[in-house]
């Protein structure tokens, strides 16, 4: 994962001259309030971010990164999803920060641990933020920064999911968008939406053969999503 050099026996590490190009980001994001502040999960190389736009950046939880998403009302206020293993015994786990990355605080408190890789943590993106993230074939919301979680579907989804996408906050809530990793895919357990109170599947005009790879809602007008469709295979991608 790169090189980090220690001045007092392994105490504490230095990343500042870790400039290897070895990092595989799995999600990063990048606050609105500044933009210098950028947050990112990678594969293998855990939880980096910077503070001054890119000048320097630092690695915090090891393990595989996941998800990230920053409090959008204060950029020292960032949540992730990590494999921190090593600490834990448990795999993928939830992580806040309130000071930038130098201390972090565990809330997984209320999710079922299924061994997910990769799992995703996203805000509606108004402060104070809720949280939405995934775990197996279920979504979990947090109203209070993490400290608790509640399942938003009370039966699993028929697959795990292969990405979860949440829209900006709108009445009665944000909308969410659960994508389902379906092996081979299939037609009609693809994408799942929460618009009002109940969980619908959506997948008509959509490719039975491919998984929706990421749902991209609109920044404004939250009608409107743009779905971009996993696979190698030749065809229309975006919907």
């Amino acid at each position: 994962g790169g090189l980090s050099t220690s001045q007092d026996a392994g105490i504490t590490w230095n990343t500042i001259i870790n400039n290897l190009p070895l990092t595989q980001y799995v999600n990063f994001d990048v606050t609105q309030q500044n933009p210098n502040y950028i947050f990112g999960g990678s594969q293998d190389n855990g939880i980096s971010g910077t503070t001054d736009g890119g000048t320097s950046w630092d690695q915090y939880i090891g393990g595989d990164g996941g998800g990230v998403s920053i409090n959008p009302g204060n950029p020292l206020n960032v949540f992730v999803t990590c494999g921190d293993f090593f600490n834990s015994g448990i795999l993928f786990r939830r992580f806040s920060t309130t000071d930038a990355g130098q201390n972090w605080l565990d809330i997984n408190s209320g999710i079922l641990n299924s061994g997910q890789w990769y799992t995703k943590i996203r805000t509606d993106e108004v402060a104070p933020p809720v949280l939405f993230s995934n775990c197996g074939p279920y979504v979990y919301q947090s109203n209070n920064s993490g400290i608790d979680w509640f399942g938003l579907n009370a039966n699993a989804f028929a697959y795990e999911l292969l990405n979860l996408d949440v829209s900006v906050s709108t009445s009665p809530h944000a909308v969410i968008y659960a994508s389902l990793n379906a092996n081979p895919p299939t037609s009609n357990q693809k994408l799942k939406v929460y618009e009002t109170s109940t969980w619908d599947e959506r997948s008509t005009g959509l490719p039975s053969y491919q998984n929706v790879r990421s749902v991209t809602p609109h920044p404004t007008n939250t009608l409107i999503a743009y779905a971009c469709m996993n696979g190698f295979s030749a065809g229309q991608k975006i919907f």
